[in-house]
């Protein structure tokens, strides 16, 4: 479990693991089935480097978060910083579940096209879901900035592909971003296999795309929220 609770010590001291208001501790739970979420090595497993102390007592907090991964850093995050006093608990190290299966790519474009979205909802609360996914990758590398994670953020742009023979139905994708102000350069065929060396119909190639090692950044994260005053258990 973690608590973090509001100072700033050397965000490497691991000797009292608090975390801007909340408390990270391991909660046992022998007798809890718990499905796999990867096998073999994760490219971004990492040790740690320290203990996370388990529940031994009962405890009070505001709020209290199940899961040290990268949502449970983030949310630990944005409490802590609103003043409140977190407790994020987790059977396992932090980063140890989901977190360390990532593709680690931040990628702001959502799952379904724009033009898909437009024909569901209309065209303002589409874009509205967009620009809100753009903002959310902008804050995260904003964030990572602000509290100087090493993580290995980098910026990277992203290439949406055409699905089939034709670029008709991207071109329509690209003038709809487009219209809402949104990145992205649309790339023909010939343009695509000079750039890219890649054979498709078309592809929309945008910026504000990143990549970072997600176990890193939520490791060093949980030190500087330790140091404002969250734990962890």
């Amino acid at each position: 479990m973690a608590r973090f609770d509001g100072h700033h010590p050397d965000p490497f001291d691991i000797s009292g693991f608090k975390h801007r208001g909340a408390h990270i501790h391991n909660f046992d739970t022998e007798d809890t089935e718990q499905d796999d979420l990867h096998g073999g090595r994760s490219p971004w497993f990492a040790d740690i480097g320290y203990l996370i102390p388990p529940v031994t007592e009962d405890f009070r907090c505001d709020i209290l978060i199940v899961g040290a991964g990268i949502t449970g850093s983030l949310m630990a995050e944005h409490l802590t910083r609103r003043g409140h006093q977190v407790v994020v608990i987790d059977r396992e190290m932090p980063g140890g579940g989901s977190t360390m299966a990532s593709t680690a790519m931040l990628l702001w474009e959502i799952d379904r096209p724009l033009r898909e979205l437009v024909g569901l909802y209309g065209f303002e609360r589409a874009v509205r879901g967009y620009r809100a996914s753009l903002d959310a990758v902008r804050g995260l590398k904003s964030l990572v900035a602000q509290l100087g994670l090493p993580c290995q953020m980098r910026n990277r742009p992203s290439l949406y592909l055409a699905g089939g023979n034709s670029d008709a139905s991207l071109r329509d994708e690209h003038a709809l971003r487009h219209r809402a102000g949104l990145p992205g350069d649309f790339l023909d065929h010939q343009a695509l296999l000079r750039t890219f060396e890649i054979a498709r119909a078309g592809a929309i190639l945008s910026a504000g795309s990143a990549d970072a090692d997600p176990v890193q950044r939520l490791v060093v994260e949980d030190f500087a929220l330790d140091r404002d005053g969250t734990s962890g258990k």
